[in-house]
């Protein structure tokens, strides 16, 4: 905007006449040792006011000189360009010979960057205006930040999350920042410059903003930055997150407890234990620990992770060294906060390995008395009294007069507690004592070979 300021004085002697003039005005001098220009001309030609800041201004000074015998009347001054403003000239007005007149030009910069302008003098001596050049160039700081807005996502209760953004001076003067505050809850400012904090033009700065939520739900805030930008004082950078639950993994086992029943000693038996993590959160299973005699665990390798809804197996082993029964347990130890120590329970029966055993009933047969000429039968029974088949090979019979009349088929098989019958037949050929025995063979492992 150009503003013309016009005020009326008393003119000088031999001076500038006319409507008016504010400023400086002289009578003629002796000539100078380098003499000025003929004519009417204006000193500076050009007024540079270099930097000023927005809001202040900056005043130079030009004289116009009137170098003829003649006077000059000044009929117009027009002023060019934003933020120059003239004061202390008055026209139309008359300039005495050889007199001059100082008046003043203003920069009052309205924003950043450099103006340039023009002061014209229309005088009656030329018939091309005098020209005066200016220029100027407004000074102010500027404030950028490279986000307006921060989403610092889902952070759970308990912990923290952070973001940074940066302040930058894209003016042309020093930007001072005086104060930098977050807003809102759970939001904080966890790394900022030193402040009072001055930035050159070009010149940035970092800031860091935490959140810690308390509790679960949507959270708002703003950080604002406050300092002597021209193009606004306060900066604003929106603040937007959730807090969500913490994490809760919980350890699911199925089956709880485990029965093997009756294992042989020397053979095992194994079973499938599945585990899961039915709560939120990654599940840490860290330790196992297993007790009780023959029991063991293949196939799961710790630690082990597993994120919400995964499940793993393995395979709980019970492996009998000695008869009896045996109980136990496996412990696993995890982040469940819940029941850190999950316990299974195991149970198992050891048996001996099935064997046959054979048992000859009676032990002895005794025929008494027999005639002469005549027979006596007795029978007696072969029976398994193992656990495993009994394989009968040979049933032989020794002693004068003794025989087999009757003996099952062989090679003979009993199954645990089956029995066979044999008879013996005693039939002598002369009156004398006699005596023998039967021989039964077998696999049995009480002896492979039984007499009776």
């Amino acid at each position: 905007m150009v503003l013309l300021v016009l005020l009326l004085v008393s003119v000088a002697a031999g001076g500038l006449t006319g409507c008016g003039q504010v400023g400086a005005q002289s009578a003629p001098s002796s000539p100078p040792s380098n003499p000025p220009p003929q004519g009417v001309w204006v000193n500076p030609g050009t007024v540079a006011f270099n930097n000023v800041s927005v809001g202040k201004n900056s005043t130079q000074n030009v004289t116009v000189t009137n170098s003829t015998a003649a006077g000059v009347s000044l009929t117009q001054a027009t002023l060019a360009g934003t933020s120059f403003s003239l004061s202390g000239l008055a026209v139309p007005a008359t300039l005495a010979p050889g007199a001059s007149s100082t008046f003043s030009l203003t920069f009052s910069p309205a924003g950043v960057g450099t103006v340039t302008g023009t002061l014209k003098l229309t005088d009656s001596a030329n018939t091309t205006p005098l020209s005066v050049t200016l220029s100027g160039t407004g000074m102010a700081p500027q404030i950028a930040t490279t986000s307006s807005s921060l989403t610092l996502g889902n952070v759970t209760v308990g912990t923290n999350a952070t973001q940074s953004f940066a302040i930058s001076n894209f003016g042309n003067d020093t930007l001072h920042v005086s104060q930098i505050a977050a807003s809102g809850t759970g939001f904080t400012v966890s790394s900022k410059p030193s402040l009072p904090l001055s930035l050159d033009a070009n010149q940035a700065a970092t800031v860091t903003i935490q959140f810690a939520p308390q509790s679960a739900g949507a959270a708002s805030g703003n950080v604002t930055i406050t300092s002597d930008a021209s193009n606004g004082t306060s900066k604003t950078v929106s603040l937007s997150a959730t807090g969500t639950a913490t994490a809760t993994p919980h350890l699911g086992i199925n089956p709880t407890s485990v029965s093997f029943g009756s294992v042989t000693t020397g053979t095992s038996s194994s079973q499938t234990i599945t585990i899961s993590n039915s709560g939120s959160g990654t599940l840490n299973v860290t330790q196992q620990s297993v007790t009780g005699a023959g029991f063991s665990v293949t196939g799961l390798n710790l630690p082990l992770a597993l994120s919400a809804g995964q499940n793993s197996t393995f395979n709980v082993v019970f492996a009998p060294a000695s008869a009896g029964s045996v109980t136990g347990s496996l412990s696993l130890t995890s982040n469940d906060l819940s029941t850190p120590t999950a316990s299974i329970a195991l149970a198992g029966t050891g048996l001996a390995p099935a064997t046959p055993s054979i048992t000859l009933n009676p032990a002895s047969l005794s025929f008494g008395s027999v005639t002469v000429g005549s027979n006596s039968t007795l029978n007696f029974t072969i029976t398994n009294s193992g656990s495993a088949t009994l394989n009968v090979s040979q049933i032989s019979i020794a002693g004068t007069g003794f025989t087999l009349s009757m003996v099952p088929t062989l090679p003979l098989a009993l199954a645990a507690n089956q029995s066979a019958t044999a008879t013996v037949r005693f039939a002598p050929l002369t009156a004398t004592a006699a005596s023998g025995t039967v021989t039964v063979s077998s696999d049995a492992s009480n002896g492979t070979t039984k007499t009776v």
